[in-house]
Formats: structure tokens, C-alpha cells, sequence
């Protein structure tokens, strides 16, 4: 049964899937659905491996919502008879009672919806695929596929749904038990597929398989068969159809040895070949690692605290000459290579494991460690002052002799001059501000006193002041022209106005005085002859005031006229009206500021903080309590930059009004710069290359980029900046240190003639390098050499055996001179002499 309302798309015919299906009696089969053709939404918590195929042992996807939306695309053509989700699984059935199916056709159009029904409503009896009736409650399956039974939701598709590849099949669960989420849902479909051509490459199966719930007799009966084709007896699986293999992924190492894994999917067919390979990779081989474990196991004890444990042979000389031979515990070792150790033991790296090889019959002689650097000069600046270094000594193993030789050194040393402080001066007052009001500025300086390179304070401070607007008084504009008359006879008036806007009051101004309207009379002639009507008199001055409502003095919006004019007034203590009428002063309107005001009507002038009352025709006003009436005033100008660079500039908005009695500001701030092109920032002329990035060059033609560049064999210049209060330096010159030190050597047996040490001998050598240079000269340059030579010496006598020309040996002894300490001086002797 279809629900919905959209309108099935005629598909084209696709009668040769259907002859293939049933000419090789193909209908029905279960169809695999590769995990690669279908998406949900939401996604599975998991997905299993086999995917959402019905199989007897996949647990099936569980979704974390109750209406999971489930596509699955169609790679072939396909003739559909029955879709449904199995109910009753032995692993994790599914909790579906009902779900809904569409589809989406590659042409863009789509199907009706099609819902889904248990045939077990309703029913006793449950019949297999092959339309037999059952007697049991086992569920039948074909090639691994669980078939569906009565209580399994499904929608039949019959008489034999055919649609084109790539079409699209929409799975929307519509109904679980308990309104919960979705769990263990596989989707099984039935129907037929016709295989396509594989290339030569791609492994076909071609195996045929009998199952036991099929059977060449089959029921007919309309609503009793699960199926309403014919159902066969032999069907022939879909031929099998891989898809590429991917590439091998990455090794799982990244040395010594690994696997990588490919993978591969079914697209079409029953497969019985591996899906996913897995081969061996072998990387590099792994670093040792010198471990503390190593080292405890090794020797028993716990590694020195400096984790120093042996060293490298990286020179031509024998044993730890350099600090870059060293090894540390942790320290990544390649394969093959040997470290050396003063516990007569050696490792070495093979396979990726450390190997300790031990002496047990070892004896060493005590061996210096590497001279440390140089310490710091012990005077800081401006004087001579002392620096040292020192080393260590491995103590000597087994028999072994001591080291000879100090393990502290010193020389001279000469610090730079010192650097003076900066001194300023306190900053002076701010100066007055430049503007009463709207917004000036304020400056104060200082000056350095004592003035390095190290000077670069800035010397000059600008500060906003009196951000406040400043005041406007108002001034009236020009009268307008008068009005037209409100009557052509008998009397009428008119009026003129004027605004206050030349200037217009600002930021608490006063306001302007007086009336912006003034009336008189008009037209006061009688209308017939010299006779006036409607209770009006003949006056020879009827422009006068107090004759009209609008010209009554009590308003000061009246001047007598410079010309009297013959005319109609009202008699008897009465005025005339804007309309002509006479009528008692008492009902006479009044203006105020513009607004008319009738009789009695009382208005409060927030502005002048009073109440106003139209009495008599005249406006009497008293004072009140003052409402308060306050707005911000427009952004003001930004005001000055605080410096030449990187410096910040404001703007400001203040509370005003007429009985405004608030103090408040708003204050806006902007990063800025001033325009000019260079200023002076200590010792040094700056340029400002933005509004945050300056770029500033020394005034002096010696810089310590100078003094590092002079060549001199003997010394070497530093910068040294002026302690005179100007910003120049100067270069110092230092003599350059001459490096010259004992090393000792190995023990070893000495030759002297024809005579030879019993038992082998330490020796030292003075070795470094001393400044040696020639000048040019009258007859032959001057040679100045000097040589790292002994500078004390001890003398021990040594047991030589002596062997002479007729072959007889003596034994004597001979004395011979240790090093002590070595030193530059002139040079004598030579290696090779006696």
C-alpha cells in the first residue's frame, strides 16, 4: 500500500532484466548490499562489518534517533519483489515495527511512497519464500541471508518492480517498540539482478546453490504467497564482482618492522575471496635508546646526577675530548655505533638493543672531562677584572693513575665602560588649556639630564581639556512679511513672525526674548460709505492697540503705528476678534511662542521652568520647580594626538539642556599619529611609518656594528656608549684572549735514543692558539711569535730499559717533565727536540 502524494515517474522498459530473470529462474534471490552504497542520517553508533545485510550473525546498526532516514544506491538494473527488516534474528532482532520506502530515480524524478505491513496480523499460519506453509518458527535463509517471516515488517513490491542503475532507495523507519530508538536494523531485499560483463580481471562465481526452503511446487493463492512470481526450483547466484583494490596504507612503524593492509569491496554477486590483505614492511632500523634501567642493570648503581655515561669517538684523539662525544641517559642512538664508558664496559647498538660488552681485567688512568666556557669578567664595566674556568676528572679504575694537571684555570679579563644612567627632569606643569570650551589641549615636557643611547623616554605630553561644548546665545532671524489681511473691510488683522535660528541657542545658550509673532489690525475702513456695522465705531486712529485681541499691550506683542489710519473699532469695552467680531477681552485666544492658547488654558514652560495662563486675552506666567531635560550633545572633533607615534586621540559627547544639571561624558579613542615626518625620541631620530609602527636610526656615526667590524690581530673593540651626557659612543679596545691549555694524553710506553719507559707513562701536551703576527720593517719584517708552551713543569724520575749496540739491556733511570700549565709565550723549542 502506497501513501503520499507525489506522482510515480514511468521508468523505461526494462524487459531484458525481466526475461534474464525469468529465463534463468533468477527472482527472489537476496540481494548484497555493499557497505559502501548505503548512508543513514543520523549515522550508526557503529558500523559492523557486515554491513546492513540480514545475516545470521550481523548484529545490525543501532541509530541514536527513533526515525533514522537509511539510502541504498542500486549499481544495476534491478527487479524488485520484497523489501523488509527481520524481526526475529537470533543476534540483536530488530525493534522496527513499521518504515516507509521511496525511490529516486537517476532522471531526478521518484516514486510513490510505499509502506510497509506484517503479514502475521491477521494471519495463523507463516509461509517461507517458496510459498509453502510452514509448520515451524524456524527462519529460513538463502546464501547466508536471513529470509523474512510473517512478523517481520516488509512491503511487497509485486508484480515485479523494475528500476534502472543508480537508482536511489529511500528507507525511512516510521514505527519502533516502545518509541525508542532504532536498534539491530538489517534491511533485506529480494528480487533479480542481471550481471554485467566483468573484464577479464574480475573473479566470477558461477556456483548454484539449492536451497531448502525452495521448491519447484509453490502456492498461487493471491494473498497467502509471500512472493507472486514463480518461484524456482535452481537458482543461479549473481556473478561475483570486486572492486579495485585500494593502495597498501601506510606502515604501522616507522622503523623496524610492520604490516600494511589493503582492502577491497563486493559489488555484485556472492564472493568467496578475501576482501582485505595484509603484508610485512620493514623500515629502518630502530635507535637505541640509553635507558637509566641500562645503566642499573649494567653497573648496579644508579646513573651519575648529570646523567653523563659514556661518550663517542668523533676525532682522531682517544677518549672524551668533546662535548659533542657525549651521551646522556635518554640519548637515540644509531645502529653499529659504540659508546665508551669509564666502567671498563662498552656498548654497542645492534638489532635496536643496547649490547654491553665487559673488561673484566680494565685498567684506566684517571682522565680529565672537556674545559667548561669561561665564566663572566668578575668586573661587570669599567675596570680589569678576573675570569675562570674548570673541569672534572674521572677517577681512575683498577690500577690506573691519577690525573696530573689543575682543574681550575684564570685569566685577565677587561669589561666595557659602563653605561650611565638615564636621568630626566620631573615633568613641568601642563600649560593653560588652548580653548575656554570645545575642546583643547594641554602640554607639559622635560629634559634629560644625563642622556645615553639607553634614552628614550619621550619628552613631550599632550592631554585633552575642556571637552565641554561651548555655548550659543540665540539671535532672532528678520521679520517676515506681513500676512493678508482677514478681512477686506470693517477690520480684520494680520500678522508677521520670526524664528530664532541666527544662530539657533546651543549647549545651554540663551534663548531669544521676545515674541515670534506679531498681529495688528487691518482694513479697518467701513465697508459702506463712513458708517461702521455690527456694533463697530468710526476711530481716527484704528491701527492703535488694544483695538483687536492680538493687539492687546498686556502681551508685548504690540507697537503703536507710525500712522494712524481712519477706520472701524469695537465700542463698549470690547475688542475685535481674529474674525472680525467685537467680543470681551475675557473670551479673547492667546499666543505663546508660536502656540495658541484659549481662554483659562494653563501650559508649563519646561524650558524657562514656569507655568503660563491665558486670562483675559493676555499670558501671565510663575515660576515652578524645574524639570530636568538632558540629551548628549554631537560627537566633538578628535582632539590632539598624545604622541608623534603609536600615540591615541579622543573625541567626547556631554550631557546638555536647558535645566541640564548632570555631569557626564562619553569618550570615543582612536590610535593616531601626527604628521610630521621625523621627531626625536632620545637618541635617536624616529620616523612614524603607521599609526602603530615607528622607525627610529641612531644619530651616531659609531654604532656597535662599527667597533664589531675593525680587524685587529692583537684586540678586538667593543661599543662603549658616552658617559659625557651626549648620545655618541665610542669603540674600546679589548685584547683578544689567547686559548691555550693542558691536555692530557693517553698512557703510553716513551722512547728517548735507544731507551724505552718500563711501564707506561702519562703525558700532557700545551695545546691552543697564541696570537703570532710580523710587521714590515727597515731590512726584514719583525716577527712577533708566540707559541702555547709549558708555563710550570714537575720532574719525577722514570725506570727506562736501555738496549746497546752489542745487544746487552740496562736499566736506569732518567728524569722526566710532567705539565702542569701552559701559557702563550715566546716561542722556543719545537716538537721533536730533546
Amino acid at each position: 500500500m502506497s501513501t503520499g502524494t507525489t506522482t510515480t515517474t514511468g521508468l523505461p522498459p526494462t524487459t531484458t532484466t525481466m526475461n534474464y530473470c525469468i529465463e534463468e529462474k533468477g527472482m527472489n534471490q537476496p540481494l548484497y548490499i555493499p557497505r559502501s552504497k548505503v548512508s543513514s542520517n543520523p549515522p550508526p553508533e557503529r558500523i559492523t562489518s557486515d554491513g546492513i545485510n540480514p545475516t545470521p550473525t550481523t548484529p545490525g546498526f543501532n541509530y541514536p534517533s527513533t526515525n533514522p532516514v537509511i539510502n541504498i544506491t542500486l549499481e544495476q538494473p534491478v527487479t524488485l519483489t520484497l523489501i523488509y527488516l527481520p524481526v526475529d534474528r537470533s543476534i540483536n532482532p530488530t525493534n522496527v515495527n513499521e518504515f516507509v520506502v521511496q525511490f529516486f530515480y537517476p532522471n531526478g524524478t521518484n516514486s510513490t511512497i510505499f509502506t510497509s505491513k506484517i503479514p502475521s496480523k491477521g494471519k495463523k499460519t507463516t509461509r517461507t519464500p517458496s510459498g509453502i506453509l510452514s509448520q515451524t518458527t524456524t527462519i529460513p535463509s538463502i546464501d547466508g541471508i536471513v529470509l523474512p517471516s510473517d512478523m517481520s515488517p516488509q512491503v511487497d513490491l509485486s508484480p515485479n518492480f523494475q528500476v534502472p542503475q543508480q537508482t536511489t532507495i529511500k528507507i525511512t523507519i516510521t514505527s519502533t517498540k516502545n518509541i525508542s530508538k532504532a536498534r539491530g536494523v538489517a534491511i533485506g531485499i529480494l528480487g533479480c539482478i542481471v550481471p554485467t560483463t566483468p573484464s577479464s580481471s574480475t573473479p566470477i562465481s558461477t556456483t548454484r546453490f539449492t536451497s531448502s526452503s525452495m521448491s519447484s511446487e509453490s502456492s498461487t493463492a493471491p494473498g497467502t504467497s509471500m512472493f507472486t512470481t514463480v518461484t524456482p526450483v535452481l537458482a543461479t547466484a549473481v556473478q561475483c564482482i570486486y572492486s579495485d583494490w585500494t593502495d597498501w596504507t601506510s606502515c604501522t612503524v616507522t622503523c623496524g618492522v610492520g604490516k600494511q593492509e589493503r582492502a577491497r569491496n563486493i559489488i555484485a554477486g556472492s564472493c568467496s575471496g578475501p576482501i582485505l590483505e595484509t603484508r610485512i614492511c620493514q623500515m629502518e632500523p630502530c635507535p637505541c635508546i640509553f635507558t637509566a634501567d641500562i645503566y642499573i642493570s649494567t653497573f648496579q648503581k644508579l646513573p651519575p646526577a648529570d646523567s653523563f655515561v659514556g661518550w663517542i669517538e668523533k676525532d682522531d684523539q682517544m677518549g672524551y675530548t668533546n662535548l659533542t662525544e657525549a651521551v646522556h641517559i635518554g640519548d637515540h642512538l644509531d645502529n653499529n655505533t659504540i659508546i665508551h664508558s669509564y666502567n671498563c664496559n662498552e656498548f654497542i647498538c645492534k638489532d635496536s638493543s643496547l649490547v654491553s660488552v665487559p673488561d673484566t681485567s680494565c685498567n684506566k688512568d684517571c682522565q680529565f672531562e672537556p674545559w667548561s666556557n669561561w665564566t663572566s669578567c668578575s668586573v661587570t664595566c669599567g675596570g680589569d677584572g678576573i675570569q675562570t674556568r674548570s673541569r672534572g676528572k674521572i677517577a681512575a679504575v683498577g690500577n690506573g693513575n691519577d690525573c696530573v694537571g689543575p682543574e681550575t684555570e684564570s685569566q685577565p679579563c677587561t669589561s666595557p665602560p659602563c653605561v650611565g644612567a638615564c636621568v630626566i627632569t620631573d615633568w613641568t606643569d601642563f600649560t593653560p588649556c588652548s580653548k575656554s570650551c570645545g575642546l583643547g589641549s594641554q602640554t607639559r615636557t622635560r629634559n634629560f639630564i644625563s642622556q645615553q643611547p639607553n634614552c628614550t623616554d619621550s619628552l613631550i605630553e599632550v592631554r585633552d581639556c575642556n571637552i565641554g561644548c561651548c555655548p550659543v546665545n540665540g539671535s532672532w532671524s528678520p521679520w517676515s512679511q506681513w500676512s493678508n489681511c482677514t478681512a477686506a473691510c470693517n477690520g480684520g488683522e494680520q500678522r508677521r513672525t520670526r524664528q530664532c535660528n541666527q544662530p539657533t541657542p546651543e549647549c545651554n545658550g540663551t534663548p531669544c526674548k521676545g515674541s515670534s509673532t506679531q498681529f495688528e489690525s487691518c482694513n479697518t475702513q467701513p465697508c459702506t460709505g463712513d458708517t461702521c456695522s455690527d456694533g463697530k465705531v468710526l476711530s481716527n486712529c484704528s491701527t492703535s492697540c488694544d483695538t483687536s485681541c492680538a493687539t492687546l499691550t498686556c502681551n508685548g506683542q504690540c507697537s503703536e503705528p507710525e500712522l494712524c489710519v481712519k477706520g472701524c473699532v469695537c465700542a463698549n469695552g470690547t475688542v475685535m476678534d481674529a474674525n472680525g467680531n467685537c467680543v470681551r477681552p475675557s473670551t479673547c485666544q492667546c499666543t505663546y511662542d508660536g502656540q495658541i492658547l484659549l481662554p483659562g488654558q494653563t501650559i508649563n514652560v519646561v524650558d524657562k521652568c514656569q507655568e503660563c495662563t491665558c486670562q483675559n486675552g493676555c499670558v501671565t506666567c510663575k515660576p515652578v520647580s524645574c524639570v530636568e531635560k538632558c540629551t548628549y550633545s554631537d560627537w566633538s572633533p578628535f582632539g590632539e594626538c598624545s604622541a608623534p607615534c603609536n600615540g591615541t586621540q579622543s573625541r567626547y559627547q556631554t550631557l546638555q539642556g536647558p535645566n541640564c544639571y548632570r555631569n557626564d561624558t562619553k569618550t570615543e579613542t582612536r590610535p593616531c599619529s601626527t604628521a610630521i615626518t621625523s621627531y626625536q625620541k632620545g637618541c635617536l631620530t624616529c620616523t612614524c611609518l603607521n599609526t602603530t609602527e615607528e622607525q627610529c636610526v641612531s644619530n651616531c656615526a659609531i654604532t656597535n656594528e662599527t667597533c664589531s667590524q675593525i680587524e685587529d690581530p692583537l684586540f678586538t673593540y667593543t661599543y662603549a656608549p658616552s658617559t659625557n651626557g651626549s648620545c655618541c659612543g665610542s669603540c674600546v679596545k679589548v685584547l683578544k684572549p689567547e686559548i691555550c691549555s693542558v691536555q692530557q694524553l693517553p698512557a703510553d710506553f716513551v722512547t728517548i735514543d735507544n731507551c724505552t719507559s718500563t711501564e707506561k707513562i702519562y703525558q700532557q701536551q700545551c695545546l691552543g692558539g697564541c696570537i703570532s703576527y710580523s710587521m714590515s720593517g727597515f731590512n726584514s719584517p719583525k716577527n712577533n711569535c708566540r707559541c702555547c708552551s709549558p708555563a710550570t713543569t714537575s720532574t719525577k724520575q722514570v725506570e727506562v730499559k736501555c738496549t746497546h749496540s752489542n745487544g746487552d739491556t740496562t736499566i736506569i733511570l732518567k728524569p722526566y717533565e710532567n705539565i702542569l700549565t701552559c701559557s702563550c709565550s715566546a716561542c722556543e723549542n719545537t716538537i721533536g727536540g730533546d
